[in-house]
């Protein structure tokens, strides 16, 4: 049985979660929380499994009781909240900063075909992060304090490079670490950056949103023919597949789901290893699954450069894990070591 402690200030919201969590004979409502305050004292007391927590509450928020509570008692906290006021977008955001391993929609609208899809997309995603082993985080830095390998050292050679897209692929963990990624890379690195992110499609935007607000770079939507350019950040948008065309613009498919996810890894990773080669550098973060993995191989047998997030910073070591054990990976970098790298790297021409 998996027990979850609720944590909203809403009445109403209390009541879809009870329906939505005793449809799962697996899931237990543990206790109910009003604000974060309550949820930091509950969370002592009843010893959850998980804490679904909503954002904006009265008493303490949902964001500083995220952090209070990873720094005392950490446990795996899901962002249950909602798209349409912008603040709770990018304090969710903020909340996975602070610790929380993944977000999800709020139930709406009881008896409709979107409540019951919702409602099961929630109990899959408590389900999974029940899972996860947390751990304590720093008050002042938000860093895990354990499980953080050093800085690897790895150097790459010093030839000029002809590098002319990063592709990167992640799930649950994966949007702290494209964040820090980001936020870390220099000026000098100046080639496109594309990131397929499985994501609940009501956060995508704020997602663009929080990297826009957080790093150098000009982050936005992936556009149909749109050609990629230098020191741009690009996000696949939800609900459909990101590819290249031949001559390396973005397109788009309207396919079936791949490996449970669309966008899929798989699919992005597979264009950019047929049409870029050994000019890719693909990187593939923190998730469950095996999205992406296979696929990273097909770019690091093309002759490009391929990284896999570490073990140790990993909030799910799924993808990454698939990759390592299949030989995809050129590089096995905590995030730290993944901007570091490249820095490094000798880029020919000046972008």
């Amino acid at each position: 049985m998996i027990r979850v402690l609720v944590v909203d200030d809403s009445p109403v919201f209390k009541t879809l979660m009870m329906k939505c969590l005793s449809a799962d004979p697996l899931l237990e409502v543990a206790g109910i929380a009003s604000n974060g305050k309550e949820a930091i004292m509950l969370n002592e007391k009843l010893n959850p499994d998980v804490i679904t927590m909503d954002v904006n509450m009265p008493v303490l928020n949902g964001l500083d009781a995220t952090k209070i509570i990873m720094e005392k008692k950490p446990v795996p906290i899901i962002i249950v909240s909602s798209e349409f006021d912008p603040k709770n977008v990018n304090d969710t955001f903020k909340a996975l900063e602070a610790g929380a391993v993944a977000v999800a929609e709020k139930p709406h609208s009881f008896g409709s075909e979107a409540f019951e899809i919702s409602s099961a997309k929630l109990r899959q995603t408590i389900r999974l992060m029940s899972e996860i082993k947390v751990v304590r985080r720093s008050a002042a830095s938000g860093l895990n304090l354990e499980g953080f390998s050093p800085i690897t050292r790895a150097v790459p050679a010093q030839d000029e490079k002809d590098y002319q897209i990063v592709a990167i692929g992640a799930s649950t963990g994966g949007p702290v670490v494209i964040e820090k990624v980001l936020a870390s890379i220099k000026e000098s690195f100046y080639i496109p950056i594309v990131i397929v992110q499985h994501i609940v499609p009501a956060f995508a935007q704020g997602f663009v949103d929080w990297l826009r607000s957080t790093t150098r770079y000009t982050v936005k939507f992936a556009e149909d023919h749109e050609v990629p350019r230098p020191r741009h950040c690009y996000i696949a948008p939800p609900d459909k597949h990101l590819v290249f065309s031949r001559d390396g613009n973005f397109a788009f498919s309207s396919g079936e789901a791949v490996n449970n996810s669309v966008p899929s890894v798989s699919v992005f990773f597979n264009s950019v290893a047929s049409v870029y080669g050994r000019k890719a550098i693909g990187i593939l973060l923190s998730g469950m699954g095996k999205d992406g993995a296979a696929e990273l191989k097909e770019i690091k047998d093309a002759g490009g450069l391929t990284i896999a997030q570490n073990k140790a910073s990993c909030v799910v070591y799924g993808m990454p894990a698939e990759a390592v054990n299949i030989g995809a990976a050129s590089l096995i970098l905590a995030p730290d070591d993944i901007s570091n790298y490249l820095n490094l790297i000798k880029l020919r021409g000046k972008g």
